[in-house]
């Protein structure tokens, strides 16, 4: 039993050691970034706790959190952690600041010798909501990073799901489908009002790209990526949470991570041709005014 014990703390130790290098290696490749490392032992129950206030310690803007499984050679996935995945769905419900939930899928296995010149080419999905303009603001930080290129992916509804949604507000209670179409419309305004910013202080730069796609389901989303969006390192989509959109329709029915959202779950499913990385952003639970990010 102590010999077990002792290649468990072993085997712990070499890992804490690889996860400070591999920081340490990150601060010495990007001059403008500082490391603060920080080892505390907590158990999972309780480990969000920790994490979230030392976010407000530090008066963080987004924590960034692994997927709590990984990907396997054959292009599933390994046995998932469940304490993992307790402390990351901890983190979406009591975060006090936004969430960045990665999947990796071989964008940090870059050779050495191709990361200073390699082109990363990042994809952001956007269907509208306060999760979504948050990962566009986090993807447009993004774009500054060189030898980065990013394309803005825009679904709006199509003239078949607009009439699908006219159908079922007259159906609804009177009430009801005031509150409905007012919300509705103060999120397609500000939806709209942070594309037209991101398009007018972007539209000189060569490395970004801006492209409105037309879908009328979820179906013809997927459809579209696998077509014509599906060549890039790494997506970056919002959670959607506590959104129900009519784009993605379909896509929601089976979740079997819903921490990822509808698109990001499809994102990594094997109904997508491309086994990208994908980054899933959350806005704060707790934020009660709107907040746009511009740059």
């Amino acid at each position: 039993m102590d010999t077990e014990n002792s290649m468990n703390t072993t085997r712990e130790k070499a890992e804490a050691e690889q996860i400070v290098s591999a920081f340490e290696s990150f601060e010495k490749d990007n001059h403008a970034t500082a490391v603060q490392l920080l080892t505390a032992v907590s158990p999972y129950a309780s480990m969000h706790e920790d994490v979230n206030n030392f976010a407000l310690d530090k008066f963080t803007n987004i924590i960034l959190i692994p997927f709590h499984k990984r990907p396997d050679t054959a292009g599933g996935w390994t046995d998932e952690k469940i304490e993992h995945k307790l402390v990351n769905q901890n983190l979406l419900a009591t975060s006090p600041c936004s969430i960045g939930l990665l999947v990796d899928r071989g964008l940090t296995s870059f050779p050495e010798s191709q990361k200073g010149a390699r082109e990363c080419r990042v994809a952001m999905l956007f269907i509208g909501g306060p999760d979504d303009r948050e990962a566009l603001a986090y993807a447009w930080r993004m774009a500054g990073t060189p030898h980065l290129i990013l394309t803005l992916v825009r679904f709006v509804p199509g003239k078949d799901i607009s009439q699908l949604i006219e159908n079922v507000e007259e159906e609804d209670d009177e009430a009801e489908i005031f509150t409905v179409i007012f919300e509705r419309e103060k999120q397609k305004q500000f939806d709209d009002d942070y594309i037209n910013e991101f398009r007018f202080r972007t539209m000189h730069d060569q490395s970004i790209a801006y492209i409105e796609k037309q879908v009328n389901s979820g179906d013809q989303i997927v459809s579209a990526i696998n077509s014509a969006y599906s060549d890039f390192d790494l997506y970056v989509v919002g959670r959607g949470h506590g959104r129900a959109s009519p784009l993605t329709t379909g896509l929601s029915n089976w979740s079997d991570s819903p921490e990822l959202g509808p698109l990001g779950e499809t994102l990594v499913s094997p109904d997508l041709e491309s086994p990208s990385s994908v980054l899933v952003v959350q806005q704060s639970a707790f934020l009660s005014t709107e907040s746009n990010k511009y740059q």
